[in-house]
């Protein structure tokens, strides 16, 4: 057991103290954790897989993984979770140096429960998850009253990706936001040619296999906007991100990076069962904090604490339209009925979106 920790990543002291706390350290006999359980996912049976198992180095990538994600080991919890301590948040950093990828785990799942503590305890209720269950909550509403205001509504999701070219998760997700920059400053150059109304949100999500990270704008417009009108912006991120392959691999301007729905052409925008727009929300499930972090998958929980760790980088943005006056917000419960019970999401079929 011990051994199969240190290959995840973890450390021997730090196995042996999750050991103790289920009071096994002494035992001659180690059941298999329950799912619920944080080594309860890492410890789960190749032959028992579900929707919720986590994905193991040995196992192979899923029909529908993400296009650069492959088959090869790059779960990297040996490493760093960052280059040095100047791109890792302070929490994430002992010693001097960051953490390994399996420690931040950890570091995740500590910092998520004692945020819960103290919630319970003393009422400070907004954490991680809190901030996240009200990004969410803001880019649903903004998707119902955008899709009731536009008279001709059109939707794009762009979803825009990177190769796992370097071991360190946060380096990863800092090119890719970097990138984002002037990838959104050609959306507004271009979409203010064709439209004067539109607005856009974008989600930083991982992928199920590895939680290698990419980029989710979802765009409304009013009127008919082609596919055309986007191929340049997808270009411009191809050519800003330094992990980004130059031949468009991962990100075809013709292909499923881009989806768009409402015009004439791709007929009406798929919708989920109260009405809002069904890309909206495989975007915006896909923040990486809103479950609870018990329930969170181990690649849930390798995005979330990738995403945590990462100084700087914001994982939800959006324009700058006002969705409530600063006194109107509601409690994100009020806002939304249910709320994910997962993270990181399986690419659906195209034709779903």
């Amino acid at each position: 057991m011990i051994a199969q920790g240190e290959a995840h990543g973890y450390e021997r002291r730090t196995v042996r103290r999750f050991l103790d706390d289920a009071g096994l350290g002494d035992a001659s006999e180690i059941p298999v954790p329950p799912r619920g359980d944080v080594f309860g996912q890492l410890w789960a049976l190749e032959d028992s897989a579900h929707d919720n198992t986590v994905s193991s180095a040995k196992s192979s990538p899923s029909p529908d993984t993400e296009p650069l994600d492959s088959d090869d080991d790059f779960l990297a919890l040996q490493e760093p979770i960052a280059l040095d301590r100047e791109t890792c948040h302070s929490v994430y950093v002992e010693d001097g140096e960051p953490l390994s990828a399996g420690e931040a785990v950890e570091r995740y799942v500590e910092e998520r429960r004692g945020e819960n503590t103290s919630a319970d305890r003393y009422g400070f209720e907004r954490g991680r998850q809190w901030h996240d269950r009200r990004n969410y909550a803001r880019g649903k509403e903004m998707d119902r009253q955008l899709l009731a205001e536009y008279e001709n509504p059109t939707t794009a999701l762009l979803s825009l990706r990177v190769e796992r070219a370097v071991p360190n998760r946060v380096s990863l997700l800092r090119e890719l936001s970097a990138a984002l920059e002037s990838t959104l400053d050609a959306l507004r150059y271009r979409l203010d040619k064709h439209t004067d109304r539109w607005e856009w949100l974008l989600v930083l999500a991982g992928t199920r296999q590895y939680a290698t990270p990419h980029a989710h704008i979802y765009v409304w417009a009013e009127g008919d906007i082609l596919r055309e009108a986007f191929q340049p912006v997808v270009q411009r991120f191809v050519e800003s991100c330094e992990y980004a392959p130059a031949d468009g691999r991962g990100n075809p301007a013709e292909g499923g990076t881009v989806r768009i729905r409402g015009t004439e052409q791709t007929d009406t925008i798929p919708r989920t069962e109260d009405g809002e727009s069904a890309g909206a929300t495989y975007a915006l499930a896909q923040l990486a904090h809103l479950p609870e972090v018990d329930s969170m998958d181990f690649d849930a929980l390798l995005w979330a604490s990738t995403v945590r760790a990462g100084k700087g980088v914001h994982h939800f943005r959006k324009s700058s339209y006002d969705v409530w006056d600063e006194d109107e917000e509601p409690e994100t419960e009020e806002a939304v009925d249910d709320f994910p019970a997962n993270t990181v999401l399986s690419r659906p079929s195209l034709s779903s979106l």
